[in-house]
């Protein structure tokens, strides 16, 4: 499979991989995607790929032989703590088809990591994973060996679950 920056031409196919997969988080049946927000958050980041300052954007695809996106990282750079006077890049997505090699999407956060640390106005880079699909965890080795330290944790609280659960 090759890396390649995304294109604008690749937003209806990187919000497949998001339906796609989506079967396979904790939130199917609880919560959908909004494929017309899904199409403009990626299409803006799109259009941002690259820059180094606040609002840029990363999204680089990993496709076949054929063109077609199997598998993408799309990550953004914010201020530190949002209010600082550098930048922080963080990662939004790391998610590739079911079956995409793991191989793949360490390449494609490779990309990321690089195109972060070449940023002289980047002062951390962030990488992250959840629960959402059973596995990520397998992560956590993925980063330290990249360099990356755990920095806190992460909560939820689904504040009306007893609700729906009640409803359904």
């Amino acid at each position: 499979m090759k890396l390649r920056p995304a294109r604008t031409m690749d937003v209806f196919p990187l919000v497949e991989i998001l339906v796609e997969r989506h079967k396979d988080t904790i939130y199917a049946g609880h919560v959908g995607i909004d494929e017309v927000i899904a199409r403009k958050t990626i299409a803006y980041t799109v259009q941002r790929h690259g820059g180094q300052n606040e609002g840029a954007g990363f999204v680089m695809v990993a496709v076949d032989a054929d063109d077609v996106p199997q598998a993408f990282m799309m990550g953004s750079l914010v201020r530190v703590y949002l209010v600082g006077d550098m930048l922080e890049a963080v990662d939004n997505f790391l998610i590739g088809r079911a079956g995409v090699s793991p191989i793949i999407l360490d390449r494609l956060l490779d990309t990321y990591v690089q195109w972060a640390i070449d940023n002289p106005k980047v002062y951390e880079v962030q990488g992250s994973y959840t629960d959402i699909i059973e596995g990520s965890d397998r992560f956590d080795a993925v980063f330290r060996r990249k360099g990356f330290k755990r920095c806190g944790a992460i909560f939820r609280r689904l504040p009306h679950a007893e609700a729906r659960e009640t409803a359904a």
